[in-house]
């Protein structure tokens, strides 16, 4: 069954790197579901062009690297001048199953003022050093908004567009989509969790990256206790 939401709802896609990938998840998406899909090529060595033209697909791209912090803003700033009245986020490599955007509408339309987020089980289909940051930062951040956050980092999420102008600054890398949550809970947003496979591709993601985005999610937690966006 597929949902027509042409004029309400966007996929939003933050892609680089991602040409082994990207062909599949825009096939798999289209066969589920009829939402616009909007990929933002943020910086990709190889132009991600071969959806330019097709009706339904819009291509934004990045001249150089941003970050996926500034691609999805890219898409959310897109989504809004569209008309939007939600978005989906959806990771460019696979590791969100599209088949359950219909399941994430369904929750949206039983909740129309929360924000939907995928919660995968820290199993070991989930790499140790990501089972182990997940578990951290889903605790320090459930700390800090005094709500149970299952799963801080997961990218499939559905958000209603009158919560986008909150999130159209801040981070610039993967460390964003944390910091989303943060301020969302200002807010108070709710949340609803729906339960999604765990999904790793093979990855090359160096120890450097690792501390990288460690460094990045302490200087956004610090930086927050400071800032209440309320």
């Amino acid at each position: 069954m597929t949902f027509d939401f042409k004029n309400n709802g966007f996929v939003i896609i933050p892609a680089f790197k991602t040409e082994k990938t990207l062909n599949e998840l825009i096939s798999r998406i289209q066969r589920h579901c009829e939402l616009p899909i909007v990929v933002v090529d943020d910086g990709s060595p190889v132009m991600i062009s071969d959806f330019e033209n097709i009706t339904g697909i819009d291509v934004i791209r990045h001249e150089q690297n941003k970050g996926k912090g500034e691609a999805l803003r890219t898409g959310f700033k897109f989504a809004l001048e569209s008309g939007a009245s939600f978005v989906i986020t959806v990771d460019a490599d696979l590791q969100h199953p599209p088949e359950l955007i219909p399941s994430f509408i369904d929750a949206y339309r039983s909740n129309p003022e929360a924000v939907i987020v995928g919660s995968r089980k820290r199993d070991n289909h989930m790499p140790f050093h990501r089972r182990l940051s997940n578990c951290i930062t889903s605790f320090l951040v459930s700390l800090r908004t005094g709500k149970t956050i299952k799963d801080v980092q997961c990218g499939l999420r559905l958000i209603p567009a009158e919560y986008i102008p909150h999130l159209l600054s801040g981070s610039k890398g993967f460390v964003f989509e944390t910091e989303m949550i943060i301020r969302l809970s200002d807010r108070h947003v709710p949340f609803v969790f729906c339960p999604i496979p765990t999904i790793y591709m093979k990855e090359g993601h160096s120890s450097i990256a690792h501390v990288k985005d460690t460094i990045n999610f302490i200087t956004m937690y610090i930086r927050s206790l400071f800032r209440r966006d309320i």
